[in-house]
């Protein structure tokens, strides 16, 4: 009597499913970090945005243009600011101070990032008011 050995190939069934465990265990382990990045670039974008009204804000001041109208809500000053206008005598004449194409949205989200004091619209890193 003749014994002959099959050579086995391909994975067992076995070998299959503690690949498909070592796969889970992985995605378990990277799902919540990749949401925790996604959070924290959203974070970066809205105090980046906040960051750029505040800025085109005190461009516009030192150019001695007053964008945000006296007594407006925080909301109505940045508004504003997204708006701008165009300086038309002076050192800066034709000069145009806005934000035009920010979005509603991110304007909203922006908000957090913002102070609005005495007339003045200021970053507050840390959330505003």
């Amino acid at each position: 009597m003749k014994i002959t050995k099959f050579a086995s190939k391909g994975f067992s069934l076995i070998e299959m499913l503690v690949v498909i465990a070592i796969i889970g265990i992985i995605a378990a382990v990277a799902v919540p970090q990749i949401s925790g990045f996604t959070s924290s670039a959203e974070d970066s974008r809205n105090k980046r945005n906040a960051q750029t009204l505040v800025s085109t804000y005190a461009q516009a001041q030192a150019a001695g243009l007053d964008l945000i109208p006296t007594g407006v809500t925080k909301t109505a000053a940045v508004d504003a600011v997204i708006d701008g206008k165009t300086i038309t005598d002076g050192a800066f004449a034709g000069q145009y101070f806005g934000v035009p194409n920010m979005e509603d949205s991110s304007r909203d989200d922006a908000l957090e990032f913002l102070k609005l004091s005495n007339g003045v619209l200021q970053y507050v890193p840390a959330g505003g008011q």
